[in-house]
């Protein structure tokens, strides 16, 4: 199907929504909710300032998006101008609900949703227990128990916790981060202090 053929299709299908287009709000998060890209495409159309609209409840469009799990829309709005930290009535933020739900930023520009490895690890043991320092590999990343593999979380939010609770306490000579996975889909945390990072810091040889 070419290009022509496709804007004839949609522009029939704009002529069947004029009616809803008369209550663009409704009409953009009842799409987000539908999973309904066209009709958002319609609404921000007509309404290039709907971006930054917000519901009844105070939601922005794009929370609204990241919320259903919408990442067609979601990055459909980035695009045309929605912005990632512009907070909602009570403080939240697109990108907080992003990260919590383990999205993250693809060169920039949009957002990609990592999937849930079915093999993640549990919580990592520190390979040396006499001193508290976890194994980490020549990039500085975090090593199961077994010394083999590096330790991987199901999301963003699996890592944070680790990071806190265990990561933080037990090894004071260690500054960990929440990165992508090297190799596996999922998420992985980084020693600061270790690797290449350390390398590149100011005041490092």
């Amino acid at each position: 199907m070419n290009n022509h053929e496709l804007r004839r299709r949609f522009d029939r299908y704009a002529r069947t929504r004029r009616q809803a287009l008369r209550d663009p709000v409704h009409m953009l998060i009842e799409a987000i909710h539908t999973d309904n890209l066209l009709d958002v495409v319609l609404v921000i159309g007509h309404h290039p300032k709907a971006v930054h609209w917000f519901d009844r409840t105070g939601c922005t469009a794009l929370r609204a998006a990241i919320e259903d799990e919408r990442l067609d829309i979601a990055n459909f709005l980035l695009a045309s101008g929605a912005h990632l930290h512009q907070p909602d009535n009570v403080g939240v933020t697109p990108w907080a609900r992003a990260q919590e739900k383990g999205w993250y930023i693809h060169e920039g520009t949009s957002l990609r949703q990592a999937s849930r490895p079915t093999n993640a690890d549990p919580a990592p043991a520190p390979v040396n227990a006499q001193n508290g320092v976890f194994s980490v590999d020549a990039e500085g990343f975090l090593k199961a128990a077994d010394g083999r593999r590096i330790a991987c979380f199901g999301d963003q939010k699996e890592a944070a916790h680790w990071i806190l609770k265990i990561g933080q306490r037990q090894s004071l000579s260690q500054h960990f981060d929440i990165a992508l996975h090297p190799s596996r889909p999922g998420f992985a945390a980084v020693d600061r202090t270790a690797g290449p990072i350390a390398a590149a810091s100011p005041g490092r040889s």
